[in-house]
């Protein structure tokens, strides 16, 4: 597959053989980042972005790059724009822990029942008056992909809308072959969050445990356990991560988001004013910062461990 592949929705990167990463573009729909991994007997698909429209192209760009259709996805965590594209792959097996399962059958049901609902639309309605007044290009470029996004699911049946893993996990699942290709469970952006690493390539497909020069999300997470759960990734050895969010990154990312997340912590505990700090400044979804600093004071306040 060359890495031309013409989508409006990712831009195909091969990292290494028989391994691509789909890293979304800007404003689009996708909104998340997906791999393609070559198992030598099928294809495997990590994650599969915010609407079946973009895994489509994910799809397409698998079968082009290893000469089969997909017939494996696994899916890193249960958030919608990392699962909304599993109709695409309706067929496949699908793995994901149990608790990635039940939150996505949950959280899932409730949602598809809400698109397309007069709140739902008055929603994106009011996502659209945002946009028209924001000026700044970081905060604009969620807000268009969100909208993107939008557009698309109201356009899928609802009873389309949700696709569950049908085989759950725990701990880990090394997946048959050569090549080593294993999908761990870790945990702290989410309840339960995996990440897949193929062993013959030292390549790391890392969900959203990883983003590269962007904000990270702590709403549904755990700061301690992220923590610790991005020094059991880095103990790994990855040569190439792919992160859910910004660039493929090297080994570094995993401690430079705990550099992140000590400094976030620092200013937790002051009751300093929120400002981003100059090194992140320029890191895409900066709306993220405050809110994950207002998470971190009230679960102070309150005595919760976070």
């Amino acid at each position: 597959m060359a890495t031309s592949f013409p989508s409006d929705q990712f831009r195909m990167e091969q990292v290494a053989d028989g391994n691509w990463a789909a890293v979304t573009r800007s404003g689009a729909s996708a909104s998340s980042n997906c791999g393609i991994v070559d198992l030598g007997y099928a294809t495997l698909i990590f994650d599969t972005a915010h609407t079946p429209q973009a895994a489509h192209d994910l799809w397409t760009a698998a079968r082009l790059g290893t000469g089969r259709d997909p017939s494996v996805v696994v899916n890193s965590h249960w958030h919608f724009d990392h699962t909304l594209g599993n109709s695409s792959f309706r067929g496949a097996k699908f793995f994901a822990t149990a608790t990635t399962r039940t939150l996505l059958l949950e959280h899932g049901s409730r949602y598809a029942m809400e698109v397309g609902e007069p709140e739902w639309v008055q929603g994106t309605m009011a996502r659209n008056d945002r946009l028209a007044q924001e000026t700044d290009p970081l905060v604009r470029e969620p807000l268009l992909a969100e909208l993107a996004a939008r557009k698309e699911l109201a356009l899928v049946p609802r009873s389309e809308l949700i696709l569950v893993p049908d085989a759950s996990f725990e701990g880990r699942h090394r997946f048959p072959g050569t090549k080593g290709v294993q999908v761990v469970e870790g945990g702290g952006h989410s309840e339960s969050d995996s990440v897949l690493f193929v062993e013959e390539t030292e390549v790391l497909f890392a969900g959203d445990l990883v983003t590269v020069q962007t904000h990270p999300e702590l709403a549904d997470g755990s700061l301690d356990r992220w923590v610790t759960t991005l020094e059991r990734i880095e103990r790994i050895g990855a040569k190439v991560i792919v992160p859910g969010h910004g660039p493929v990154g090297p080994p570094e990312a995993c401690r430079e988001l705990r550099e992140y997340f000590a400094e976030l912590q620092a200013l937790a505990d002051s009751d300093a004013p929120v400002s981003i700090p100059a090194e992140y400044a320029a890191w895409a979804l900066p709306d993220r910062f405050p809110v994950n600093v207002a998470r971190l004071r009230a679960a102070r306040r309150s005595g919760e461990s976070v």
